[in-house]
């Protein structure tokens, strides 16, 4: 095969976390005081009932799927992989960004404070 013959490599663009994100699920990791994790569970829609995210470059907001009426909007700002929440006082980490699934890990979400043990939060989103 001649060396001009090869094909080019085409670099996939980056995926956007800006759009439409349709809850999948939350996983909750509970952890010891000396961060091991002790038990996963994964609740889904019909627990919390379905909702969808929009991103844009400066905000958050969340609506009910069935009718699309407003859960909450909150204004963020993006660092690399950390999405700061102000008014909820709240750093979700993305973990996870395709052009079709994202997860947000909200880390010690619910601290037991005589314990030391701890929860956090993963919301898992498709598009």
């Amino acid at each position: 095969m001649c060396g001009s013959c090869k094909k080019e490599s085409v670099a996939e663009p980056a995926p956007v976390l800006e759009g439409r994100w349709e809850f999948r699920s939350t996983v909750t990791y509970n952890y010891n005081a000396t961060n091991q994790l002790l038990s996963k569970s994964e609740q889904f829609p019909g627990q919390y009932g379905a909702f969808y995210l929009v991103l844009t470059t400066d905000s958050l907001k969340y609506f009910k799927s069935y009718d699309n009426s407003p859960l909450g909007a909150y204004k963020i700002s993006r660092n690399g992989n950390e999405i700061q929440i102000p008014k909820l006082q709240r750093t979700p980490i993305i973990t996870e960004l395709t052009n079709h699934s994202l997860s947000l890990r909200f880390q010690k979400t619910f601290v037991i404070g005589s314990t030391g043990a701890y929860e956090d939060l993963e919301d898992n989103y498709v598009r």
